[in-house]
């Protein structure tokens, strides 16, 4: 990778938020904006970055053929992908999970305010076995209404024929986005029915990449506990080492086979995790603050290992 000068990044390239056609033959997106965040750890270059957009049966393929050096493809963590897939994942950038959306005006705001109302669902899929659970478990009477397609969920929606609907919470962002004539008027509940952990997804057995990427990723996250962000690296000034080591007045290079002083790069070019989950998400309905996804001292549970 390093001697062709670019990193070749395996995205979904159809997923609002996360990755999607801007429009100039290029992509935007939390997802593309880590795939910028690796080319510079690596190469110096946030726009060292050739996209290749992948469906869901591709990924893994392309993983272990090297037609990508990774993917940050909207992907879970999972035993089976590990293990089966060989698939390995260094750091997770996005924790997401099951949730629901209904309308603003409905007053509905926990899973039991649907006590009596209806809930549109895939049918077949986890998704309508953990929502059926959850309202087992919470002794909810509400009725769901299950369908082949989102699409046909988000039109039974739209006419009112169900209260909510559910999936996982990024897509429902996305579907709010990109999907319902105006997104303001629907909201997504803080309820979660599941856990699934997204992030950057190498080929296991190279653990020298896997590193790299990790520490590339998690100097993101390093820059916002010490309260560096693109808009103040060149005039930060404070005693703390991990922060004189981020804007580069101390040298570093620890041997990751990453570009010496990559979280100045990193920073300066991409942006700290706050920065670049706000660019992103800002119209989603996803709140940063409180959420899984804010820093462990704000209540979430992101956190990252020491820059030494």
């Amino acid at each position: 990778m390093v001697d062709r000068g670019e990193l070749i990044c395996g995205i979904n390239g159809t997923y609002p938020h996360f990755s999607l056609a801007d429009g100039n033959g290029g992509y935007e997106g939390f997802d593309v904006d880590f795939c910028k965040v690796v080319a510079a750890a690596v190469l110096g270059d946030a726009e060292a970055v050739t996209y290749v957009p992948l469906v869901a049966a591709e990924r893994f393929i392309a993983l272990q053929t090297g037609e990508v050096d990774v993917l940050m493809r909207n992907t879970s963590r999972t035993a089976t992908r590990q293990g089966v897939e060989g698939a390995e994942f260094p750091f997770i950038t996005f924790h997401d999970g099951q949730g629901l959306l209904v309308r603003a005006d409905s007053g509905v705001r926990t899973v039991a305010d649907l006590a009596g109302s209806s809930i549109c669902v895939l049918d077949g899929t986890t998704t309508q076995l953990n929502i059926q659970a959850a309202l087992t478990d919470r002794s909810i009477d509400a009725e769901l209404m299950a369908f082949d397609t989102f699409d046909e969920i988000v039109s039974v929606y739209e006419n009112g024929q169900c209260e909510a609907m559910t999936t996982d919470v990024s897509l429902l962002a996305a579907r709010r986005r990109e999907a319902l004539a105006v997104p303001e008027d629907h909201i997504i509940l803080a309820d979660r029915f599941s856990t699934e952990p997204l992030g950057p997804v190498v080929l296991t057995g190279d653990d020298q990449w896997a590193t790299a990427v990790e520490w590339a990723v998690m100097v993101t996250v390093q820059a916002w506990e010490v309260g560096i962000d693109s808009t103040n690296i060149d005039t930060y000034e404070g005693e703390n080492l991990t922060a004189r080591v981020i804007t580069g007045e101390l040298d570093f290079d620890p041997g990751l086979g990453l570009r010496p002083g990559y979280p100045r790069l990193v920073i300066s070019q991409v942006g700290n995790y706050r920065e670049i989950y706000e660019a992103n998400f800002a119209d989603s309905g996803l709140t940063l603050n409180g959420s899984e996804n804010d820093l462990v001292a704000n209540g979430g549970i992101l956190r990252a290992d020491p820059l030494r």
